[in-house]
């Protein structure tokens, strides 16, 4: 038999899964317009929902790092296979830009907007939380309570894509089509900090770089 499923797990993958939706729609019921100050409080929204996990995992299910492949390999390691993970996610990511015209519509409007500084800490954040969400929690955990290796990948995979639908339907594309990358390739490696790597920084050679220039 099973053993039964601890609360603090559910708990986990609740903000795994959801925490980035609650915490959007919630901004957009308290927030009456768009401002640099009101995008820097989420960023630091959700470095406290990814902290809380930290802690749901250590205090709550009291498992080890290495239970969402956090720290498993060696640094050396980790950036090589991130370093392949960009290259990867490059790549997709002209394919797609070419099909759809990714980079003309809202979504990429709104990024103009903001700072570069800010941008730059916005596309870290995502490298990391993103990944320590929607890959090493809720992968590790949704495979741990039964659900299989498809469901477990996929599950994630069609939410992180959808909490990406502010920028339009391009967006959530791109989303869908990058996230897909990035779940096999962690599938395969296993390895959390390379995929935070990867995730990172094709995020800021793809939105950051390219601004420098403009």
């Amino acid at each position: 038999m099973r053993s039964p499923i601890s609360r603090f797990t559910w708990a986990g993958l609740f903000i795994a899964l959801f925490g980035f939706i609650v915490l959007r729609l919630g901004f957009r019921a308290v927030s009456v317009s768009e401002s640099i100050t009101r995008d820097v409080w989420k960023e630091v929204a959700v470095w406290v929902m990814a902290t809380l996990l930290m802690l749901v995992i250590r205090f709550g299910e009291r498992l080890p790092l290495s239970s969402i492949r956090l720290g498993v390999a060696p640094w050396r390691q980790s950036l090589r296979q991130g370093c392949i993970l960009t290259g990867l996610c490059g790549i997709t990511a002209w394919i797609v830009i070419h099909f759809i015209g990714y980079g003309h519509g809202p979504g990429s409007a709104e990024d103009n907007k903001i700072p570069i500084w800010l941008d730059t800490l916005m596309v870290i954040r995502a490298g990391v939380v993103e990944e320590l969400f929607f890959r090493g929690y809720a992968i590790e955990r949704l495979e741990a309570i039964g659900c299989g290796r498809v469901l477990s990948a996929t599950i994630p995979l069609a939410i992180f894509a959808a909490t990406h639908w502010t920028g339009g339907v391009q967006n959530v594309i791109i989303a869908l089509v990058l996230g897909g990358v990035v779940t096999l390739f962690y599938l395969w490696r296993r390895d959390l900090v390379a995929n935070m790597i990867g995730h990172g920084l094709s995020d800021f050679l793809g939105l950051v770089l390219p601004r420098f220039f403009r």
